[in-house]
């Protein structure tokens, strides 16, 4: 579970070092138990130490697969939509409350993001970085 929570908030601040502190905030937040309230805790952190850092994105690419380091490039609010939502697997209601933004906010961005994402596979599979 930790490393799941620590690879979402790596790729919502783009920091190790602020991944690391939201986790451990989010494991504070839950008094040190490996509660479900984990996740929400950690992640709410990780969205408010990757708006701090905005446009900061720490030099982590050789640690990270392809697939992940794409997912960096995203606009940052669009990215935490993409990792709550699509790669957690959260349900739009609690996406939703964590993100702190309407529903058909965390769509649009979600779609923005997969539609982004598909424009950067096809021009690094045609070598027009």
């Amino acid at each position: 579970m930790l490393d799941r929570a620590f690879l979402a908030a790596l790729l919502i601040t783009g920091n190790m070092d602020a991944a690391e502190d939201a986790v451990l905030d989010g494991i504070a937040a839950v008094d040190g138990t490996m509660s479900s309230d984990l996740l929400p805790a950690m992640l709410k952190s990780a969205i408010e130490r990757g708006q701090h850092r905005s446009g900061e994105i720490e030099d982590i690419v050789p640690s990270l697969p392809l697939e992940l380091r794409r997912i960096l490039l995203l606009n940052p609010d669009v990215r935490a939509c993409f990792v709550v939502r699509v790669l957690l697997g959260m349900p739009s209601e609690t996406c939703s409350e964590v993100l702190r933004i309407p529903k058909p906010e965390l769509g649009r961005s979600v779609s923005d993001a997969m539609q982004q994402l598909a424009v950067l596979e096809s021009t690094i599979r045609t070598g027009c970085e």
